[in-house]
């Protein structure tokens, strides 16, 4: 099976790292990635080998909770 490939997009209020949790329609952690992202729009691509189909990606910056965001891995 070839890994399905997700971006997730969000706005961060200062330069700092990013912890990108993705969970699944259960609601199981399937990918935890760290990004180090710059004041204002992000974009981080998401490819840890998930499945085809809906998720859930929460992301914080610097500790703070920023954006949840659904995410279709295809």
């Amino acid at each position: 099976a070839v890994a399905a490939t997700a971006s997730v997009k969000f706005n961060a209020s200062n330069n700092g790292n990013a912890v990108i949790t993705v969970k699944n329609a259960a609601g199981k952690t399937v990918a935890v990635k760290n990004s180090i992202v710059s004041k204002g729009a992000n974009t981080v691509e998401l490819t840890n080998g998930m499945a085809k189909g809906f998720y859930t990606a929460s992301v914080s910056v610097n500790g703070v909770m920023v954006a949840t965001e659904k995410v279709i891995a295809e």
